[in-house]
């Protein structure tokens, strides 16, 4: 009787503990690649044409996520985030891990810049369409010299068509030392820093590769306004949201174990695979932003369900038809709200392409088809492989 008492109490034990809840305990990132997402059919072709092209472009490391019904269809990494041994590891640690690896944005940092702005008009904070000088100190003008009467909106930044000239920044080692805010009101003092030729708002757009300036100082306004950088207001209004980690503008934020270091491929005297130092700049909201692909999904997803993402409301509806219209119908039949139309094949896609030394990314969506396609890649001179990709991708997702 003793018995049977006994193993009722070690059998009700044991239902006690299994209907405890498990132990939080922080994750381990694994020594090689993990590929443990689930798959579509279409996976194993498109996983055999990824690598192809990658072995054709030279490509050091990559990441491919794509969306499809608003949510994660296909994700997987490609070959390595760092051929440098790792010091006392193996070197399966510098395997591209398709969730844990994080590469350098580049432009791809646009439209998430562009969600921040938009954020703020949601909270009746910023009109895009009003004057910026609006927010900045009265001892601070953004506004072209040769067209003193014209004001110079959020929406122009956000578009390329404010005349504010690209250049005079380059890469330096490491995170930004440089006061970002003394940076850009110092930048938008000097006359020739915008273009006499061009008026803002009647102009052409200029392309992603030449609006970096318009961009750092559409972030130095959003940090004005909201009295925080882009860094911390992402952190602040998206981050939770969207389930958002491990994702920063500075190394210092992410550990360097985690960190794709960029490949620079020297295509005129075919040398490949030189590695280059970690890198950003003194205006570094348009740049240097270090995320992963799955990541950069999610910020798709609300672009493509209505400002929503799961059941939470990120944008209004109204903003996110605002980011999908064309702002310039006269001017440009390609600029959309921080970012543009793009024709691959006979298809006609959203989105934009990120590049710099070693980063050769893609973020695009299908309006019609609702499927999303990111790419990041640690590697340059791959334009084309990875365009055949981003093609192949959403050719295999609607299955064509």
């Amino acid at each position: 009787m003793k018995k049977w008492i006994t193993l009722s109490l070690v059998i009700a034990l044991l239902a006690i503990i299994s209907c405890r809840k498990p132990m939080l305990i922080a994750p381990t990132i694994p020594s090689s690649p993990q590929n443990t997402t689930g798959q579509p059919q279409y996976s194993n072709a498109l996983d055999l044409f990824i690598k192809t092209q990658r072995d054709l472009g030279h490509i050091a490391g990559m990441q491919v996520a794509i969306i499809k019904n608003n949510e994660l269809s296909f994700l997987r990494g490609y070959g390595y985030y760092n051929t440098t041994p790792v010091v006392n590891s193996t070197p399966d640690t510098s395997f591209v891990h398709e969730k844990f690896t994080r590469f350098m944005l580049a432009e791809l940092t646009y439209p998430v810049i562009t969600m921040s702005a938009v954020k703020l008009q949601d909270l009746g904070l910023l009109d895009l369409d009003a004057d910026v000088n609006t927010y900045l100190p009265a001892t601070v003008s953004v506004r072209n010299p040769a067209f003193a009467a014209t004001p110079i909106t959020m929406r122009m930044l956000l578009s390329g068509t404010s005349s504010i000239k690209d250049g005079g920044f380059f890469p330096i080692t490491g995170d930004p030392s440089a006061d970002y805010v003394a940076t850009m009101e110092n930048y938008a003092a000097i006359a020739t820093n915008y273009d006499a030729a061009l008026q803002p708002g009647a102009m052409t757009p200029v392309t992603a590769e030449q609006n970096h300036s318009a961009m750092a100082m559409a972030s130095y306004i959003i940090q004005k306004i909201s009295n925080i950088s882009i860094n911390d207001f992402q952190k602040a209004h998206f981050y939770p949201d969207l389930g958002i980690y491990t994702t920063s503008w500075y190394l210092g934020e992410i550990a360097d174990s985690l960190v794709s270091r960029p490949y620079y491929n020297d295509i005129g005297s075919t040398t490949y695979y030189i590695q280059k130092p970690l890198y950003s700049y003194d205006i570094y909201a348009p740049y240097t932003m270090r995320s992963g692909a799955e990541l950069m999904t999610r910020y798709l997803i609300p672009i493509l369900n209505d400002g929503k993402y799961k059941n939470l409301r990120i944008l209004d509806s109204l903003s996110v038809l605002d980011m999908n219209t064309l702002q310039y119908p006269l001017i440009s039949t390609t600029q959309i709200l921080g970012w543009s139309k793009k024709t691959l094949g006979s298809r006609q896609l959203i989105g934009i392409d990120g590049s710099d030394v070693g980063v050769t990314n893609r973020m695009y969506y299908d309006e019609n088809t609702k499927i999303g396609v990111v790419i990041l890649c640690n590697s340059d001179g791959c334009d084309a492989e990875v365009d055949a990709i981003l093609g192949e991708a959403f050719d295999l997702a609607e299955g064509i």
